[in-house]
């Protein structure tokens, strides 16, 4: 492995902890505050969100809206509900008496004071007490699978913060300088029964981007029972197919997800369908009136709060009911109507963040990004330590790899020691490496010898011995060989003396050692030396040598003939005494 990408292993390594520990600190970075809490949500027809809650024991579906800090229920003697499940209330119970409406809708009741128990998204339960709520005896707001509404605005509109759901926490948890909660919200779809989650008492970090853009809440005047509080939006623009449209600044709005529509005053609203073409008024009723648009209209409705710029295009600016289309943006039927409603639509386009006290409240928006819930964070750790393990098996598998591989280079470069020969030391010391000798050059290869003439035929080789002083000269040896080709042709050679002469040369035999005269030390000995030519005119002949080889400084001569004499006419020096014929 490469030393720099060993490096950067190492360090995705180091750093792998620190992103699973980052990951699951997004569920508590402060010890002090309160952990989130789970809850599922649901969409029913009417693209309202549903949660579960038990009150004294009896499962109730309640809808959420952020209009009103009052949560209500249907009573038992409530016969405009049109619901299935009802809370049986003891007249000594009631605290008194409370109205609420919410757009055009209401609920008439008596207030009570239940323990109740909300649904997380592990099948448990989250449980509070005392809460209060309103059991309506007349009410147009619920249908068979809405028999409660679950108010998470803060009253804004009569000041009464204890009042509400965040209060009653608030007042048991005196340490806490205020209560929050987050919305992430799935689009308003009729195909999916997937609202999203409700996530209580603390926003999950996991489901938004920075930055957070706050805008405080203004409560609503008490000339008006509608809505709790307003929010200002900075301002909105519109892209038509035939116009694009800037709208006013510093507007008032509300928030929320109780209705899936978005609200416009009258000029505003018309404004904008003047912009789009084959656009028509098409539903009025008593708070707003509805358009219908072609279903291939192209559209953009972007709202400006703060930093943050929600865009919304004709994906959910345009509903089709059976072959006709409708905008999701409505006007007010009054022209009075001067507010902002966005609905869920614009909710679940965001991660809207509530935070707030019995003193004042604020709404955070933010970019949404895919919740991490539980399980994925397990999966996430799970993954990680995988990711972890397989490096270090490849890590180890390389360093393993990497030395087998440096062990077999380093043996084939090995040095081989071999023991003494003390033997092989003494019989042939020119073969024991531990003998140091001299660098000599290697010699040039001996050249081949040149083809024999034609004319060769007898061979003298002759070496007198050399005079010494005490004696007289010994004759030479001279030994005649007339024998045929044949039979030297057929004799064999021995390898141990054809093996040291030259590939044309063999010997053939050594002499019987020369006389030797009286009083001389001198001794010489004659090599037959047998030739073989390849020239094809002497096919099956042979040629022989005879050498005297002397004691004292050697003579050598030689001469070639088919007879005594030379060509020439010369005769044969004097120690050349006989010839050897050739045959």
């Amino acid at each position: 492995m490469a030393p720099s990408l060993r490096i950067k292993v190492i360090s995705y390594l180091l750093f792998l902890p620190c992103l699973v520990a980052s990951a699951t600190s997004n569920r508590r970075q402060d010890p002090s505050l309160p952990s989130t809490v789970f809850i599922p949500l649901k969409l029913n027809s009417n693209q309202r969100y549903l949660v579960q809650i038990h009150v004294s024991s009896q499962p109730f579906t309640f809808a959420l809206s952020t209009s009103t800090g009052y949560s209500v229920i249907a009573g038992t003697d409530c016969l405009t509900c049109n619901v299935g499940s009802t809370l049986d209330i003891s007249p000594t119970s009631a605290l008194g008496f409370q109205n609420l409406s919410i757009f055009a809708g209401f609920a008439d009741g008596t207030i009570v004071q239940e323990d109740c128990q909300l649904e997380k998204n592990d099948g448990a339960a989250w449980n509070w007490t005392n809460q209060r709520l309103i059991a309506a005896n007349q009410s147009n707001l619920f249908s068979p699978q809405v028999s409660g509404i679950l108010g998470l605005g803060d009253n804004g509109r009569d000041r009464n913060f204890e009042a509400t759901v965040l209060g009653n926490w608030l007042s048991k948890n005196p340490t806490q300088a205020n209560v929050s909660y987050g919305l992430a919200l799935n689009a308003p779809l009729e195909a999916s029964e997937d609202g999203g989650e409700f996530h209580w008492l603390r926003p999950n970090n996991a489901s938004f981007e920075e930055p957070v853009v706050w805008k405080p809440l203004i409560p609503a005047n008490t000339s008006t029972t509608q809505y709790d509080s307003f929010v200002q939006m900075d301002t909105y623009s519109f892209d038509g197919e035939g116009a694009s449209i800037s709208g006013p600044l510093d507007l008032l709005a509300v928030i929320d997800p109780f209705t899936s529509s978005i609200f416009f005053p009258q000029d505003q609203a018309r404004a904008i369908y003047g912009a789009i073409p084959g656009s028509s008024p098409h539903l009025t009723l008593s708070t707003s009136t509805a358009y219908s648009v072609p279903c291939d209209a192209k559209m953009k409705l972007t709202l400006v709060f703060g930093e943050l710029s929600v865009s919304l295009d004709e994906r959910k600016l345009v509903r089709r009911a059976q072959d006709t289309c409708y905008g999701t943006i409505e006007e007010w039927a009054s022209p009075s109507a001067n507010e902002y409603l966005l609905g869920s639509t614009f909710v679940s386009s965001i991660y809207l963040i509530y935070q707030g006290s019995s003193s004042s409240s604020s709404y955070g928006f933010a970019n949404r990004k895919e919740p991490v819930s539980e399980l994925t964070l397990l999966a996430i750790i799970g993954i990680g330590m995988g990711v972890i393990g397989f490096v270090l098996a490849i890590i180890i598998a390389t360093y393993l790899i990497t030395r087998s591989y440096l062990k077999r280079r380093l043996s084939n470069k090995s040095i081989t020691y071999e023991p003494f020969d003390l033997y092989r030391h003494l019989t042939n010391p020119d073969s024991d490496p531990f003998i140091p000798r001299p660098f000599l050059p290697s010699p040039s290869p001996s050249p081949s010898p040149p083809p024999l003439p034609d004319w060769w035929s007898t061979s003298h080789i002759s070496m007198p011995p050399t005079p010494s002083p005490n004696s007289a000269p010994v004759p030479n040896a001279t030994r005649h060989s007339k024998t045929s080709s044949a039979q030297y042709a057929a004799r064999p050679r021995r390898p141990s003396e054809a093996s040291d002469i030259p590939n044309w040369a063999q010997v053939d035999g050594l002499s019987s050692p020369l006389p030797q005269q009286t009083g001389s030390s001198n001794e010489a000995r004659a090599l037959f030396i047998q030739l073989h030519p390849s020239s094809s005119t002497h096919h099956g002949t042979s040629t022989f040598y005879t050498l005297t080889l002397p004691v004292s400084p050697m003579t050598l001569s030689h001469s070639h003939s088919n007879s005594n004499s030379h060509e020439d006419g010369t005769s044969p020096p004097p120690y050349l005494e006989n010839e050897i014929p050739r045959h």
